[in-house]
């Protein structure tokens, strides 16, 4: 296959991932699965036919010396793709996140919370789950309804390639480079929404926080497997910081925290379950003594109409509309038990 068409290829199977390594068959993720897009390996002459038509001749330099290389590029077609590559004397491997397409025409399924809590632009609102391309769509279709109401200037940092919003009331750019540098050059200078996609450190945390100080609203992604994960790494990020107040301040800014997680259709397509934690007086002062157990406690209760969302509620939710089967659903939960017990609580 022509080293380009295993681009075209992978976005002609509706995927978003694409892993390119030298000497083996060129992948495309669809859904959870990893399908072959050929059954010859990718050759030396291919992967560089790939590299010269997205990298510039100093990134090529870079890559050369160092190694390593990610960022975004936009291709032939104008589809731009953040990528990741590694090179060295016996591997090469170069692995594409392609931007969201068509992410504008059907609207996810969102919680209405969720969106009620980002119309009021304020505060830091956390957004965790695996690396996927469908945080990708969550946050791009997030700023695209809050565009639609209200005028603002959004300004995205974000290592995954990230679509152009169709700007209706509001304004926006958009970034790659290191947050700190972005800061440090303006990005971030009178904008109301601040997004910091895939960029979660102990800097970019902080940085959060200052521009939470500042009154603007900042949507950050974590990779975590759970909204607890999620949860760890930031106490954790932020017990590394010399000021003994970051974690109240992390408390005071934080409006909500969700997790999501994609799941495989009944339909073949994918669809999300969620996890969801709203900053109530009561969570907020557990997060600024640290005290995790009672959050995990109160997420596995599945009381309602305490501004929480536990997984396997949302898998109920999915069980009882036919999106998923019983199987997938114990294969995602994070409590079981749990689940098996709520099951039998309405009967299923």
């Amino acid at each position: 296959m022509a080293s380009l068409n295993y681009f075209a290829e992978a976005r002609k199977r509706k995927s978003q991932e694409l892993l390119l390594i030298l000497g083996s068959e060129a992948k495309c993720r669809v859904q959870k699965n990893w399908v072959n897009l050929d059954s010859s390996p990718v050759l030396l002459s291919e992967w560089n036919l790939v590299l010269k038509a997205l990298l510039k001749s100093d990134q090529l330099r870079q890559l050369e010396e160092q190694g390593s290389l990610e960022g975004c590029a936009q291709m032939g077609d104008g589809t731009r793709t953040s990528y990741t590559i590694f090179q060295s004397h016996d591997c090469f491997k170069a692995h594409f996140f392609f931007e969201p397409t068509h992410v504008f025409e059907t609207e996810l399924s969102l919680p209405s919370v969720f969106l009620e809590t980002v119309q009021r632009r304020q505060g830091l609102i956390l957004l965790a789950g695996p690396v996927h391309p469908f945080k990708t769509n969550t946050l791009a279709q997030t700023l695209y309804r809050l565009n639609k109401d209200h005028a603002f200037h959004g300004a995205v940092f974000s290592r995954q390639a990230f679509p152009s919003i169709p700007e209706e009331k509001a304004s926006f750019v958009y970034q790659s480079t290191a947050v700190t540098d972005a800061g440090e050059n303006g990005l971030f200078a009178g904008a109301d929404v601040v997004v910091l996609h895939e960029t979660v450190s102990e800097k970019s945390l902080a940085h959060a926080l200052d521009l939470c100080d500042e009154g603007k609203m900042v949507l950050m992604t974590i990779a975590s497997n759970s909204l607890m994960s999620a949860f760890h790494k930031c106490l954790e990020l932020l017990a590394r910081a010399p000021n003994v107040h970051s974690q109240w301040r992390f408390s005071e800014h934080l409006k909500m925290a969700i997790s999501q997680h994609p799941l495989a259709a009944l339909s073949e397509e994918t669809v999300l379950g969620f996890e969801m934690l709203l900053n109530t007086p009561q969570v907020k002062s557990w997060l600024a003594q640290g005290h995790l157990s009672s959050i995990e406690s109160l997420l596995h209760s599945h009381q309602e109409n305490i501004g929480v969302l536990s997984l396997n509620q949302s898998l109920l939710q999915l069980l009882i509309r036919r999106k998923i089967d019983m199987k997938q659903a114990f294969l995602v939960t994070h409590d079981p038990d749990g689940l098996d017990q709520l099951l039998k609580k309405v009967g299923i």
